[in-house]
């Protein structure tokens, strides 16, 4: 029996214990509302709508994305039982943990969920998050998002598909995504699956279980998102839609400042595109040669892969800086393992496009893609306007 199909098995075992097999009507079309009572989310078969409010209640942005998973973000949430509004929970019996929606660690817009396993007393207990997605049957979808693991001993993380048909019965499972060791950070995850010819309902579950005695673990999940088709692009918000967090970066990106810099983000809209988003990273003075700012992003992958990341990058004022697209590498212990710099510039330049391809060492399971603004000698500066962004495999 192979190890996947082994813990595969253990998690199936788990949630035919402790989660309810009646699946609810489907609803249509979901509507979620934030604090103040304002529509944020409505979403349905066909997709999602999102809006956003400035800090006065206007609402400063709508658009529409093809994610089939209603509150994915986990924004929506009522203050019942550590539950994001539409999602439900599942606890093995003998398990000590607990269920947040916190406000921070954040990775998009505002709230995340969070599952803290205490203690997994036995082999195989388990403690999860699911909801039910409405799919076609033999149809091919993707699912991508993020997480941040924590204080993982003796335990393992799994993104779980269930599938049933029109009469609620189990017609089969997919386990895409699977984790055994902490993050660095908040990581992409993405991955696929088929549904069967008869399943006519989806269900996901975000699922923690002890793969062996004695086991604990924090997890904590954002901008989960199902959608048809295959994964293309392995970048969490490559386009910097959506929010943007108060340090100016877009959601799923972090950001870098050396000491002593004085610099700036923000995320604007192009002035040449509507509804496209660019990611301004703007180096006002870098006194030192070498010290540098950017924005990066983690990504869950494996080793031996050769992968194209392709962009566009719009560079003014450049003086005695150099923007460099550097990926680095790291092993299951995230010790780092290696690095490439697949594409650099060093001049202003009008918008252009970009194309570098690099190969992941054996071992990786995680690469840091950065957009990296520095001094290539004292007293340097430089503006940096990044979109458009697509990690690809080859």
């Amino acid at each position: 029996m192979s190890k996947k199909y082994f813990s595969f098995l253990v998690c199936f075992l788990s949630i035919l214990v402790f989660s309810s097999s009646v699946l609810a009507d489907k609803i249509e079309t979901f509507y979620f509302y934030n604090a103040a009572g304002r529509l944020i989310e409505v979403s349905n078969s066909s997709g999602t709508t999102m809006n956003q409010y400035d800090s006065n209640g206007n609402l400063v942005n709508k658009y529409r994305t093809n994610n089939l998973l209603a509150n994915s973000n986990f924004e929506a949430y009522s203050g019942l039982n550590g539950i994001a509004d539409g999602w439900n929970k599942s606890v093995s019996q003998g398990v000590s943990g607990g269920y947040e929606v916190v406000t921070s660690p954040i990775t998009q817009g505002n709230r995340a969920q969070k599952i803290t396993a205490v203690s997994l007393p036995n082999t195989g207990d388990g403690m999860n998050v699911w909801k039910d997605v409405p799919t076609s049957g033999n149809t091919l979808y993707r699912i991508k998002g993020r997480l941040k693991l924590e204080n993982m001993v003796n335990t393992q993380l799994s993104i779980i598909i269930l599938f049933y048909d029109k009469n609620n019965q189990m017609v089969g499972g997919q386990t895409p995504v699977e984790y055994s060791q902490n993050t660095m950070d908040w990581a992409t995850f993405s991955g696929n699956f088929t549904t069967p010819i008869n399943a006519v309902t989806s269900r996901l579950h975000i699922h923690l279980h002890a793969t062996s005695n004695n086991a604990k673990a924090t997890v904590y999940a954002d901008g989960i998102s199902i959608e048809l088709g295959e994964v293309a692009n392995l970048l969490f918000n490559g386009e910097f839609k959506g929010n943007y967090k108060p340090d100016g970066t877009a959601d799923g990106w972090n950001r870098y400042v050396g000491q002593g810099i004085n610099g700036e983000y923000k995320v604007i809209n192009s002035q040449q595109t509507p509804n496209r988003m660019l990611q301004q990273i703007k180096a006002i003075m870098i006194p030192n040669k070498g010290d540098g700012m950017n924005v990066w992003q983690d990504i869950s992958t494996s080793g031996g892969k050769l992968f194209n990341l392709t962009g566009y990058l719009q560079l003014e004022d450049m003086l005695n800086s150099k923007l460099s697209v550097i990926v680095y590498f790291y092993d299951k212990n995230n010790d780092l393992i290696g690095g490439q710099a697949p594409t650099e510039f060093s001049q202003s330049t009008s918008r252009i496009s970009f194309s570098g391809n690099f190969t992941t060492p054996a071992n990786t399971t995680t690469m840091r893609v950065h957009f990296h603004l520095y001094a290539t000698a004292n007293n340097a500066r430089g503006t940096v306007y990044v979109d458009s962004i697509s990690l690809n495999p080859k």
